[in-house]
């Protein structure tokens, strides 16, 4: 059985995940909402300019909202990356807890813990950025005015902040992770380009692998084979 300290401090970390998992469902659910609310206002400018020729509709700006609304699918999969991630150690924790399975995942939470604080602030500067650029369409569709179909537009022009707080939160409960340290990890720190490598599949975007790359830097460098740059030959770019 696990020594009472070791025991505590998984119990902790596995606590610690879950709330995660629960913030990062909050997190898709608001995010979603924002990004149909704006879908929906785009719809009904649309169907109004079918239907009323006199009114003047920026279809530039149209055009590129619609174009930022695709984000939606981008930050929904590296949300749900993370939580594979998140969800693989998790379920080792559990393990270990009940005395069975190995040492895999666990033994580099503080680079795990890490890589994931890395992507959720990309995410969060991209979120920030697409919304911003939508922002702005919609001032210049107000600008047309477009409040001759009844549409309110400014009530929409506002960041949702429960998105910012719940990546942050997210984020924190991951920095707390990160100071929770097993004394075993060290057993299998020899073994981190494997574990690295394994990670590494479960990212499809380039600009996730980007943030891969900056923090198992080291790793990737001292490999002495060509494992980390044969895997990544066949990325995919969402965003």
């Amino acid at each position: 059985m696990l020594e009472l300290e070791e025991d505590n401090i998984i119990k902790n970390i596995i606590e610690l995940l879950e709330g995660n998992k629960i913030q990062i469902l909050k997190l898709q659910k608001c995010s979603s909402e924002y990004f149909l609310l704006i879908g929906s206002l785009i719809k009904n400018i649309s169907l109004h300019n079918i239907s009323d020729k006199t009114v003047i509709i920026d279809q530039t700006a149209i055009s590129c909202i619609i174009k930022d609304l695709q984000y939606q699918d981008a930050m929904r999969q590296k949300l749900e990356h993370i939580e594979t991630i998140d969800d693989m150690l998790l379920k080792e924790l559990k393990q270990r807890l009940i005395g069975h399975g190995g040492i895999l995942y666990s033994s580099i939470i503080p680079e795990i813990t890490s890589l994931n604080i890395a992507q959720l602030k990309l995410i969060l500067d991209e979120y920030r950025l697409v919304v911003d650029n939508i922002q702005k369409n919609l001032q210049k569709l107000e600008a047309h005015h477009i409040e001759a179909t009844s549409v309110s537009i400014t009530k929409h022009l506002e960041l949702n902040p429960l998105t910012n707080t719940l990546i942050m939160d997210i984020i924190k409960r991951h920095t707390l992770i990160s100071q929770l340290s097993l004394d075993n990890n060290h057993k299998r720190k020899k073994d981190i380009k494997a574990v690295v490598l394994k990670l590494m599949n479960h990212y499809t975007m380039q600009s996730e692998r980007d943030v891969f790359n900056q923090t198992f830097e080291r790793e990737i460098n001292n490999c002495p084979d060509n494992q980390f740059e044969n895997n990544q030959e066949n990325n995919i770019e969402f965003f």
